[in-house]
Order: structure tokens, then sequence, then C-alpha cells
């Protein structure tokens, strides 16, 4: 069955088929909900999304201009732990009542964690994503949490002696207090409120792959479930074959930092990276060739800033890989050895990877429209 919220605004006129299909491929490469890519492509309204939310949920939708204009002391009462975990936000309370806005009306956890620490009825409305995303910021501060892959306990352990030895090196040269050396993205996840997981000692254990090795990073591409599966693998591989990573999107005009990888001081930043395409940089040079770069690094405003994220120094020499559908580039992933200033080692492993990245991209959105046409 084609999924409720599409399926009420292509009665109603507000969207074609090919506008879904569309969205739909965004939503595949770049995440969000689909009624979030229809609002991001101009397809729909925000008045028509939250129209069709409010009818596919049966709650009522959340005025945007009450939205606008919360009352800082409700604000400063609700606990922004239950905003950030839950993203949910109020607007409006009685003496009994608290109304709050939510893009997931589902969530029964988050509405009755509400209702026990304010000892009131929670009234949910329906909001976009989009449009919490701004109260979250405006009201507390808080940007998107990045979505996270977990990693088999093996390729951690490899993870952790590759870095191992970076580190020792490094002491070696006499190098290691210039450098503070961050944490992986793929190793070290903050899972918060999670039940432990129970494993059946007696049951067969299935080998965690390698995805250091080309066949082990193949197989986990193939197994994709989500772009964040993908993502995790393609870091994972080239990150042991270059020191530092970041993985951009490209949106139209922008280019949006996604997820890192490999030895570096701010990871949490990563998210916070944007630009506009057009300007000189190197990612533009890669989506526009359509072709691999390596070399040195143009010294250049946007450059400098984005290795001040990644923290010094100065890389002698990058790697920049294009990932595309029909020929069209979605995604860079940038790569050096600035800690060390080893030479890149060959790259062609890191390319051939990167090329099957773009195919189960590809993969996923087959999947996606398979399950979306009715």
């Amino acid at each position: 069955m084609r999924p409720k919220l599409t399926r009420y605004l292509l009665e109603k006129g507000y969207a074609t088929e090919e506008q879904c299909t569309e969205a739909l491929q965004r939503q595949v490469v770049f995440g969000g909900k689909i009624g979030t890519n229809l609002l991001e492509l101009f397809h729909v309204t925000e008045d028509q999304l939250l129209e069709a939310l409010s009818d596919t949920h049966r709650i009522p939708m959340a005025d945007p201009k009450r939205l606008d204009k919360i009352d800082p002391k409700l604000i400063k009462s609700f606990p922004e732990e239950l905003a950030r975990k839950h993203e949910m936000i109020p607007f409006e309370e009685s003496q009994s009542r608290i109304h709050v806005a939510v893009t997931d009306p589902a969530d029964m956890e988050g509405i009755d964690r509400i209702s026990y620490r304010t000892g009131k009825v929670v009234v949910p409305s329906i909001t976009t994503e989009l449009k919490m995303g701004f109260l979250l910021e405006k009201f507390y501060g808080i940007q998107r949490d990045r979505r996270f892959i977990s990693v088999p306990e093996e390729e951690s352990r490899l993870r952790e002696e590759w870095i191992k030895k970076k580190q020792r090196k490094l002491t070696e040269q006499g190098r290691a207090g210039e450098i503070e050396l961050g944490p992986t993205t793929e190793t070290t996840l903050a899972v918060a409120d999670e039940a432990p997981l129970l494993i059946d000692p007696a049951a067969d254990a299935t080998p965690p792959l390698d995805l250091t090795s080309f066949d082990g990073a193949s197989r986990s591409l193939s197994e994709a479930n989500d772009r964040d599966d993908i993502a995790g693998t393609l870091l994972a591989f080239a990150g042991f074959h270059l020191e530092r990573l970041i993985l951009f999107t490209i949106k139209g005009k922008t280019v949006h930092g996604w997820k890192g990888g490999g030895m570096w001081k701010n990871p949490q930043l990563i998210d916070r990276i944007r630009f506009s395409l057009p300007d000189p940089n190197i990612i533009r040079d890669v989506a526009y060739r359509r072709e691999t770069h390596r070399g040195p690094l143009d010294d250049i405003m946007i450059h400098r800033k984005l290795i001040q994220v990644l923290g010094a120094p100065f890389p002698r020499e990058i790697v920049a890989f294009p990932l595309a559908i029909r020929d069209k580039v979605f995604c860079v992933l940038y790569g050096d050895n600035a800690i060390s200033n080893d030479p890149i080692a060959p790259t062609e492993p890191v390319r051939r990877m990167a090329v099957k990245a773009a195919l189960s991209f590809e993969i996923l959105i087959l999947k996606a429209k398979i399950a979306f046409c009715a």
C-alpha cells in the first residue's frame, strides 16, 4: 500500500506522482521524512503538508504562528532532555493540560514522560520535521542529533589498534602533544536509554564482517538497509587508508558536512559545515568534473575554515572521490593524511568502494520505489 501521507497529497492534488517519486529518491540519499523532502523541493506548502499530517495521524495541527510566539517561561519549565530526545515542544498550558507540538504522535513514551514530569494531561498537535528543527534550535539551542551506525565489535577493535599505532608513531616523532587524536565516529557511539542487548550463548553467532577488507565492505554495502549503513561502511573502509575523512552531501547549490571518520579534533562539528557549491572549493571541482582528485589543497578561505574544523595541520596532499547517480554527483568523500604527514597510499580501492557505495544508494532507491508504488 502507498504511504497514507503521499496518498492524501495525491488525492488532494497537492503533489504529483513525479514529485513524490523525486522526493522519495531524495529521501533515500539525504534522509528525512518524505513530507520534509516534498517541502524542501517546493512541491507542497507547509499548510498542505500540515493538513496531510493532521489527517494521517488523526490529531490537530499546531498553528505555526502560535509556535513562533511561545511563552519563554513555558519553555524554561519544560525539560530540555525531553525536547531533545522526543522532539516535542510545549506551546500552551492550562491548569490541567499542556499542549505539545510533536512530529511523531506514536511516541507514547515521550508523551507519558511529559505527563509524569508535568503532572498534566498531554494534548499533542502535529508539526513538520523542518518546523520542529527550527523550534529546537530557537528555544533550546539544540541541533539535530547525527545518525549513527553500529559497527561490529571486531571492526571497532581493529580501528582502535590502528589509532594506537598512529599515536605511537606520532610519539616517536615528538608530535603527540601537538595534535589531539579525537575519537572516531564509528567507534564511540553514545546510545542513551536503550535496553541491553540479550544474546543467547547457545545461538549460532554470525561472524562480524571485516569492514577493513574489500570483500567485507562490499558485502556490507550489499546488505545496507539505509543511508547510514552505506556511509558507515564507506568511512570504515576508507579509514584504513586515510587518516581524516569527511563525507559531504550536495543539496542544490549547497554543500553540507554529513559524517566524518578517522583522527580529528571536533567530530561533533561535522554537521555545522555548510558552504556554497558555486564558490571555489574542492567539492565543487570534484562534483563538476565527476572525477577523483588527488593533489594539494588550495589555500583559500573555505578550505582554511574546513581544516580548522578537522583540526590543524593544513594537509600537503588530499584526495576526494565523487559518488554519483546517473552522472549526477550527490556526495563527495574527502580524505587526507595530515596528522602524520605520511604519503597517501594508492587510492584505487577507496575509489572502487565509493563507486559501490553509490550503487548501494541506487539499490535503496529502487527498493523504496517498489514499496512506494501502489
